[in-house]
C-alpha cells in the first residue's frame, strides 16, 4: 500500500473541456516528493523552455505533498507551478490555509490546468467528481465577491480582476486571502478565463507508521513551542515584528532603495500594528498563528506582513498604517501581489521626483489611485501593470529586480548571503528561496558575519536545497527556525514508510533545483546578477553604510559546488548524477 501520496493527478484540459485521471509513477514521486519538486518535474516534461507564458500551451500544476493533510504541523499547504508572465522563468509558488487540505483530501497529489477556455469557467472538484460551469456572472468580481459567491462549494480559489486584465502580477487568492503571490500566475489563469476552482474532499491519507509519526508531531510542537520566533515573535508580532529590526540593520530600504534607514520605520512597525490587532488568523494544522486580522478607520485586512508594508509603505515613503491597511486590502480584493505593486509604484514615484511630477514619495491617495489603476489597466496603470522592470527600462533608471521578478525587503549590501541568493534563486530575486536572513541576521541555526565571503557560498548552497525540500514535503518554511533537516527526514519516513536520511533529502533539493536551473538556462531566463547599485554604490547611512555587494567573488565559488560551468550551466555529469538524464535529455 502506498503511503503520504496517491499517486494519482488530475488533468483539466480547458479547450475541450474534459478532464482525466492519471497515475503518477513511484519513481518520481520518490525522487521529487511532491509540491514544488513534483511541479518541476511535471513542467520539465511537459512545458517547453521559451514557452509565452499568457499561451494555450502554458500550464498551471497544482501539487500537494506527502506530508499535506496529515496532521504534520503546517501541513496544510500546496503549490503552483507556471512560467512566469512577469518573469518568464520556470516559477513556483507556495499557499497556505485550507485549499491545500481538500486536494489531498481528493486523492489528488497534483492538478493539470492546460488548454484555454473561450468563455469564464469554474471548475468544482468533489471526491472524484469534477465539474465546469460559466463563471460570467462572477468575472469582474473581487475575490472576496467570489469567495462569498462559491463557499458553500467548499474551499474557493479564485482569481480577481487583476488577473481577468492580465496584469503581469495579478495573484491567485484562496479563501482567508492566503495566496500564491507573485510572479503574476493570477494572469495565467486569467488568460485560461479561469476565474475559481472549488474544492471538497474527504478521504484520509495513508500513513506507514502512526505511532511514530504521532511522537514526531508532538515533539516538532514541543520544538516550535519552545523556539522565541515560532512562539512569541511570529505569534505575537507576525512578520511585521522584522520592521524595527532591519532598520536597526541599516538594511531596509527606503524611498526606493535611496536609504537603508528611516526614524519613521516604528511608526509602521510591527509593535505599532499591534495596537490595531482585531484577531487571529491561521493556517488549518499551523501551531505557529503568525497571521492576524488588522483593522484601522473601519477597514480589516489579513495581515499586513512585513513586506507588504514595506512595499506598499516604507519604500513609497508613506509611514502610515490606516493607509498600509487600506492598500493591502485593495490589492487583496483586486488580486495584486503586494510587492511588486508596492515597487513598480515607488518607481512611478521615483520617476516622479526626478521629473517634479506626480506621483511623489509620500503621497499615499496617488499610491491608491494608482492601485486601481493597475488592475483595471487604466490610464498610467496600464504601462505600470507590465512591472516595474518593463516600467523602468522605458524610463531609462534601474529597476531593483532579477531574472525580471522584483526585490523584496532586504538590501543586499546589509547581508552579503542574501545578495548571492537573490542572484542565483531560479524564479528571480526572492528572498523565499534561501533565505539568508536566519544565519546573517536571526542567527539561525547559528549566526554568521553577513559581511562574510569566504563562507556564503557553501551556506546558500545549503539553504536553497534545504528550502527546495520543505516546498516539496510541502510545509511551512517558519518550521525551519525550529526543526532540524533530520527532522524532516524522519517525519517522512514515518509518513511513506520509505527510509530518508538527511543527506537523501539534500540530494533531493538539489536535484529539484537543478531541474528548475536547466529550464531556466534552455530558456535564456538565468543570468544571475544584482541591479548595479548594489553592486558599486555604498549606502550612505546606517548600519549597513560603506558596503557594496561582492557578487562575482562569489558566485564563482557557488558554480564551482555547483558542478556548473563558468557560465552558470549544469554540466552533464552533474545532471546524470542527480537522475535527470534523460528527463531533462531535450533542454
Amino acid at each position: 500500500m502506498r503511503c503520504g501520496w496517491f499517486g494519482r493527478l488530475l488533468r483539466i484540459n480547458l479547450s475541450k473541456p474534459e478532464w482525466s485521471f492519471e497515475e503518477i509513477s513511484e519513481d518520481v514521486l520518490h525522487r521529487f516528493i511532491g509540491g514544488r519538486g513534483l511541479g518541476i518535474s511535471i513542467a520539465g516534461a511537459e512545458i517547453k523552455p521559451g514557452t509565452e507564458p499568457l499561451s494555450d500551451e502554458n500550464k498551471i500544476i497544482f501539487c500537494t505533498g506527502p506530508l499535506t493533510a496529515t496532521g504534520v504541523p503546517t501541513s496544510s499547504r500546496f503549490t503552483c507551478t507556471t512560467v512566469s508572465p512577469l518573469t518568464r522563468t520556470m516559477f513556483d509558488s507556495n499557499c497556505g490555509g485550507n485549499f491545500g487540505i481538500q486536494l489531498k483530501r481528493c486523492m489528488l497529489d497534483a492538478v493539470i490546468i492546460e488548454g484555454r477556455c473561450d468563455t469564464p469557467v469554474q471548475i468544482h472538484i468533489n471526491g472524484d467528481k469534477v465539474e465546469f460551469s460559466d463563471a460570467g456572472n462572477l468575472w469582474g468580481k473581487t475575490t472576496g465577491a467570489v469567495f462569498d459567491a462559491l463557499h458553500e462549494k467548499g474551499s474557493v480559489l479564485c482569481i480577481g480582476p487583476a488577473g481577468e486584465n492580465l496584469v503581469r502580477f495579478a495573484n491567485i487568492q484562496t479563501t482567508n486571502y492566503h495566496a500564491f503571490g507573485r510572479g503574476g500566475i493570477g494572469a495565467v489563469m486569467g488568460y485560461k478565463h479561469l476565474k475559481a476552482i472549488t474544492c471538497r474532499g474527504s478521504a484520509n491519507v495513508p500513513v506507514a507508521d502512526k505511532e511514530n509519526l504521532g511522537f514526531f508531531i508532538m515533539n516538532m510542537k514541543k520544538w516550535l513551542d519552545a523556539n522565541p520566533i515560532t512562539s512569541k515573535a511570529l505569534p505575537q508580532l507576525g512578520t511585521a515584528g522584522l520592521v524595527n529590526l532591519i532598520n536597526e540593520y541599516g538594511m531596509l530600504p527606503v524611498k526606493y532603495w535611496s536609504e537603508g534607514c528611516d526614524a519613521h520605520a516604528d511608526m509602521v512597525s510591527g509593535e505599532r500594528l499591534r495596537t490595531l490587532f482585531m484577531k487571529e488568523e491561521s493556517c488549518q494544522a499551523c501551531p505557529i498563528k503568525c497571521g492576524r486580522f488588522s483593522k484601522s478607520s473601519g477597514v480589516s485586512v489579513k495581515g499586513p506582513e512585513y513586506e507588504t508594508i514595506w512595499a506598499l509603505g516604507i519604500n513609497c515613503g508613506i509611514f502610515d498604517m490606516g493607509y498600509i491597511i487600506r492598500a493591502n486590502k485593495l490589492c487583496n480584493e483586486l488580486g495584486l501581489d503586494t510587492i511588486t505593486t508596492g515597487v513598480t509604484i515607488a518607481a512611478a514615484m521615483h520617476t516622479g521626483e526626478s521629473s517634479g511630477t506626480e506621483p511623489s514619495f509620500g503621497d499615499a491617495e496617488n499610491a491608491l489611485k494608482l492601485i486601481q489603476e493597475i488592475a483595471y489597466r487604466n490610464g498610467p496603470g496600464s504601462e505600470l501593470a507590465e512591472g516595474s522592470e518593463s516600467y523602468c527600462r522605458k524610463k531609462g533608471f534601474t529597476s531593483y529586480t532579477v531574472k525580471g521578478l522584483e526585490l523584496p525587503a532586504y538590501d543586499p549590501r546589509g547581508a552579503f548571503g542574501m545578495g548571492l541568493a537573490y542572484a542565483t534563486a531560479n524564479r528571480g530575486g526572492c528572498h523565499l528561496k534561501g533565505y539568508m536572513i536566519a544565519p546573517e541576521i536571526l542567527g539561525i541555526p547559528r549566526f554568521f558575519n553577513r559581511f562574510s565571503i569566504s563562507d556564503k557560498p557553501d551556506i546558500v548552497v545549503r539553504v536553497q536545497h534545504t528550502g527546495a525540500v520543505i516546498d516539496s514535503l510541502v510545509l511551512c518554511l517558519f518550521t525551519n527556525f525550529a526543526v532540524s533537516e533530520s527532522y524532516y527526514a524522519r517525519i517522512l519516513t514515518a509518513v511513506t514508510g520509505i527510509e530518508y536520511s538527511q543527506e537523501a533529502l539534500q540530494k533531493i533539493g538539489e536535484r529539484i533545483w537543478n531541474a528548475e536551473r536547466v529550464w531556466n538556462v534552455a530558456a535564456g531566463r538565468a543570468v544571475d546578477t544584482l541591479p548595479e547599485t548594489f553592486l558599486s554604490v555604498p549606502l550612505s547611512s546606517g548600519n549597513s553604510a560603506g558596503h557594496v555587494v561582492p557578487l562575482n567573488e562569489m558566485l564563482e565559488r557557488y558554480y564551482a559546488i555547483r558542478g556548473w560551468d563558468n557560465a552558470g550551466k549544469p554540466r552533464a555529469e552533474k545532471l546524470k548524477e542527480l537522475g535527470l538524464v534523460p528527463l531533462f535529455n531535450d533542454q
